[in-house]
């Protein structure tokens, strides 16, 4: 007969991580937050030690008021230093031409004003 079919989003599930200790080059959190940059540094004070920072999740640290670029930078570069992965910082892209949805208006206006300015 009718068969109810049970699932969970991914979204809201309970991430289960295992347990990563700190390195001899990442002694503590304000080391971590050093070497991936990006003035991570500011978000020190939220993490008193490293259990704290290791069992940190998305929710909490928007309850603490870490914007939403740094939360899914601080996440994805724990989430790669548990698989050994070397700290560095990745800079923040630009984007050329005003971006995707501006590129032609904006290449247009810049090729205009070079005409304008050679003759």
């Amino acid at each position: 007969m009718f068969r109810a079919v049970l699932c969970r989003s991914y979204a809201t599930a309970a991430v289960a991580r295992a347990a990563v200790k700190p390195t001899a080059a990442v002694p503590d959190v304000e080391t971590f937050l050093k070497k991936i940059g990006r003035n991570m540094e500011q978000y020190k004070e939220h993490f008193e030690t490293w259990d704290d920072f290791a069992s940190v999740s998305s929710t909490k640290l928007k309850d603490l008021g870490v914007e939403t670029r740094d939360r899914r930078y601080l996440l994805q570069w724990f989430d790669r230093f548990s698989r050994g992965v070397e700290l560095e910082e990745i800079k923040r892209g630009t984007k050329k031409w005003g971006g995707e949805r501006n590129r032609r208006a904006q290449r247009a206006a810049h090729f205009g004003r070079l005409r304008a300015e050679s003759s």
